[in-house]
């Protein structure tokens, strides 16, 4: 059969983007970097929801998001109606498909995660499916965890009911995606199917070290610490402050700043709380939503960057896009040990269970006393990163299959 000389035309479908975190911003570079290929037609985004600055952030590189649904993911009246709004979605998709003028044999559906899969599966196109992980509402058992026990009774319906769809679209779907070589084994587990490893890439143009006068002088004399978090508790973020807890007892002038990629209140207070029982609520900053151009300045302001996730099928975990650009502005990172794709045990930083408080905050210690070291693992943290991960190389796994 001859292939279609025509440019390939790509619909991405994706739940929400509503929080500028690490799936949606891996799709967006992704995106910008496949915008470039001459082989590419058009590319149409859809979403069930989004948020104005994500919108913004598209606008500004000649792409519209074109939300399909009224309600999304993250609200429970959704998964009461889940097949109605699918309904929606895909009936949005054939308008979307209608409105550009795309022919189906030059275009191609990627789509993110569950119920994604199974919208793009429904289309009738050919169906690429860039899985982070398998969806964590349904398999991961330490991510469901941190729910109340009525959201876990609620969850484990819904997996009853809808496990079966999903495992139908992820096994139809034409080729599978997925980030590293552990989502890999947690995909051929579930699904049964191998895939092919994306990597997540990192703006080194971008992420670099710098920090301004006015950062250096507002934290003169402090020993900095940074941990990136949703608030979520599998994130661990109460294992890096309890093990900061110990830190500052060695070291008193070291400070931890905490970021996050969705600002939670509610959330956010019980670990305010936390550093108030520990005595340490003075040596902790929760910044909450540092802005994007902000963020190399405070990675680079750090002596350690600390990651306290440490589920084995949760992509996010194991792709972790802070660490990765922490690194790439000549950070040392402390993360556990998920594949050993970024950092080097001992070379680029460490590979610590956050369970293990002892051995976490003896690392912290290490890397806050030994600046000379530290700026030797950081440098070549940097060049690991440059050398391994770039979205350029991100996009080309994609590009390779788009045909």
């Amino acid at each position: 059969m001859k292939r279609s000389k025509n440019k390939k035309n790509v619909i991405w479908l994706h739940s929400h983007f509503l929080y500028w975190m690490g799936g949606t911003k891996f799709i967006y570079q992704v995106i910008s970097e496949i915008k470039k290929s001459r082989k590419i037609g058009k590319i149409i985004i859809g979403v069930e929801r989004s948020s104005n600055l994500i919108k913004k952030n598209y606008q500004e590189i000649g792409l519209e998001i074109n939300e399909i649904n009224v309600i999304s993911s993250n609200n429970i009246f959704y998964w009461l109606l889940l097949p109605v709004f699918l309904l929606v979605d895909l009936l949005n998709l054939r308008r979307l498909i209608k409105k550009n003028n795309l022919k189906l044999k030059d275009t191609i559906v990627i789509s993110s995660m569950f119920p994604m899969n199974v919208v793009a599966e429904f289309s009738g196109i050919k169906h690429i499916q860039n899985c982070y992980e398998p969806f964590a509402f349904f398999y991961d058992e330490e991510f469901i965890s941190q729910f109340s026990w009525l959201k876990k009774i609620f969850l484990k319906i819904l997996a009853l009911i809808y496990i079966p769809l999903d495992t139908w679209a992820t096994k139809r779907a034409e080729v599978l995606l997925t980030l590293n070589t552990t989502t890999q084994k947690t995909i051929k587990t579930v699904y049964g199917r191998n895939s092919v490893k994306t990597q997540a890439g990192v703006d080194s143009s971008f992420f670099k070290p710098y920090v301004s006068v006015a950062v250096q002088k507002k934290y003169h004399g402090r020993k900095i610490v940074i941990h990136s978090t949703d608030y979520s508790p599998v994130k661990g973020t109460d294992k890096v402050i309890t093990a900061f807890a110990r830190v500052v007892e060695a070291i008193p002038e070291a400070l931890l700043l905490i970021t996050t990629t969705i600002d939670d209140s509610a959330r956010r207070t019980v670990y305010e709380q936390l550093t108030e029982k520990l005595r340490i609520h003075n040596k902790v900053r929760f910044l909450g939503f540092v802005p994007i151009k902000l963020l190399p300045q405070y990675y680079s302001l750090a002596s350690a960057m600390v990651q306290g996730a440490s589920s084995e099928k949760s992509g996010t975990t194991s792709m972790s896009l802070p660490v990765k650009e922490a690194m790439c502005c000549e950070t040392p990172a402390i993360r556990p040990d998920m594949g050993g794709e970024d950092v080097q045990d001992n070379k680029t930083g460490f590979l610590v269970d956050p369970n293990n408080t002892h051995l976490l905050t003896k690392k912290i210690i290490f890397l806050l006393r030994h600046d000379a070291l530290a700026k030797k693992m950081g440098k070549m943290a940097r060049k690991t990163i440059k050398e391994k991960y770039t979205w350029k190389k991100t996009a080309q796994v994609f590009l390779d299959q788009l045909r």
